[in-house]
């Protein structure tokens, strides 16, 4: 697992080389993850970065405790909803909100420098089965990769391969970096069910990794979905969601939905932020009044072949951006007409909390 791992952080953290750390990037990609790896695995596509990533998710974000019907959370936020109603209300029989998550664990004590910025969560059907939530310390980079520490909520209590290290009578497994891989890792026993495993490229020594992880504390506040759809044309057995940014006025979110068996088009990427990772262009769409465009990126600038389309939201800040993975420009991939409908089941009112990112 861990030279997935390594593959995954290298691919995850290439955008934040030249400057201080783009947490929009990181959080525009984790909600494709999942809906990536399966492309992947069906389509067969081009491109060992986009597998190593997909595969990172599928091994590395994690949480049990799911159970029972899905409950609606609370709105804290007043971001409007860009829905329309006459779509909406078809829709809204069936809107999917993730059930309730046990709370993530998180250090009372990270290296100066570093502040909190990613928070995600995914379930899917490869490795470890349960739900996965991993949160992401950055501090801004001094040229080249920027720095960032890992800490992953794994549903279970077994520990990654390593060299056993104590501290404070616990013990715990470290694996420092390689040649092939300049990251340090430490899985550490959090509870009889469940272990943390924190990894960094840049908090290295096997000290500051124990005095990070002796530092762990449950957070007993929920890493909750952020927006929910209300419908989508299949039955979906995965699902991702992100939040995060550089304060709590300035965040994207991002919520994905996957089948993880045939046929290829079931898949739908949805995020909500200041910009849209798609390219400039496409074709004029309207959905419920608003006016946006359709856009078929064929994954020639690196990234895996899509369809997107990208609807301004009231009041200009934001972007909606509701993306579904294809097999090439001319492959399978989800009706326009459904692609739509999905855009319209939106409800973009931010449900998460953001001022964490303060």
């Amino acid at each position: 697992m861990s030279d997935r791992l390594e593959q995954l952080v290298r691919d995850a953290q290439q955008g934040r080389a030249a400057h201080a750390p783009d947490p929009d990037r990181m959080r525009r990609a984790l909600p494709a993850l999942a809906a990536r790896r399966t492309r992947r695995r069906r389509a067969g596509l081009a491109g060992g970065a986009v597998l190593a990533v997909a595969v990172l998710v599928a091994a590395f974000l994690a949480w049990p405790g799911i159970g029972g019907a899905p409950t609606p959370v609370p709105i804290p936020g007043e971001v409007p909803p860009s829905a329309s109603a006459e779509a909406s209300a078809e829709a809204s029989a069936t809107p999917f909100i993730a059930p309730g998550l046990v709370p993530s664990y998180a250090p009372g004590w990270v290296p100066p420098g570093f502040r909190e910025r990613d928070r995600a969560v995914v379930q899917d059907h490869l490795g470890i089965p349960g739900v996965r939530v991993i949160r992401t310390w950055n501090k801004p980079a001094n040229g080249g990769e920027a720095p960032f520490i890992k800490v992953v909520t794994m549903p279970t209590a077994d520990l990654e391969p390593g060299t056993p290290v104590t501290a404070g009578g616990v013990t715990g497994t470290y694996e420092g970096p390689r040649p092939d891989a300049r990251a340090a890792r430490l899985s550490w026993p959090a509870d009889p069910r469940h272990s943390v495993l924190l990894y960094s490229n840049s908090v290295m020594s096997q000290a500051d990794l124990l005095r990070i992880a002796t530092s762990l504390r449950p957070d007993r506040d929920p890493i909750v979905q952020p927006l929910v759809i209300g419908w989508v044309p299949f039955e979906h057995d995965e699902y991702t969601y992100s939040y995060g940014g550089d304060s709590p006025t300035s965040w994207t979110a991002g919520v994905s939905l996957a089948r993880s068996a045939e046929p290829t088009p079931d898949n739908v990427t949805v995020s909500l932020g200041p910009t849209a990772s798609v390219s400039d262009g496409g074709k004029p769409v309207e959905v419920g009044g608003v006016e946006g465009r359709l856009v078929i990126d064929d994954g020639s600038r690196g990234g895996n072949p899509r369809q997107c389309l990208v609807l301004p939201q009231p009041g200009g800040r934001l972007l909606l951006t509701v993306c579904n993975y294809i097999a090439g420009v001319d492959g399978a991939r989800m009706p326009e007409d459904q692609l739509l409908r999905v855009a319209g089941s939106v409800d973009t009112r931010m449900r998460a909390t953001t001022d964490w990112l303060g």
